[in-house]
């Protein structure tokens, strides 16, 4: 989880993207894996409205990085909350 100091965040990549109104700053390469999912209506508006905000990137990817975001929160903040469940987390990841 840890990174290196001066390497951009994920939120500030995207933070970047949306005041420069453009989703071209950054390519992600790798393994992806399909998943169904469905999303609230109120969600759904909100992404739309950033989505065309920042010069239309494919939902995929800007769910991706909301989503990157988001789980960087939540790891950081189990890091600092409860850092065992954090090591069980980990050790699950890593298993699979």
């Amino acid at each position: 989880m840890k990174s290196k100091e001066n390497d951009p965040r994920e939120i500030d990549v995207l933070i970047t993207q949306i005041k420069a109104k453009d989703h071209k700053v950054t390519n992600a390469v790798g393994v992806t894996h399909q998943v169904p999912f469905r999303i609230f209506q109120w969600n759904y508006s909100r992404l739309e409205a950033l989505r065309k905000h920042i010069g239309n990137p494919t939902r995929n990817k800007l769910l991706n990085s909301l989503l990157e975001v988001a789980l960087d929160e939540v790891f950081q903040n189990l890091e600092k909350t409860n850092p065992e469940q954090l090591k069980e987390i980990l050790v699950s990841i890593e298993n699979s």
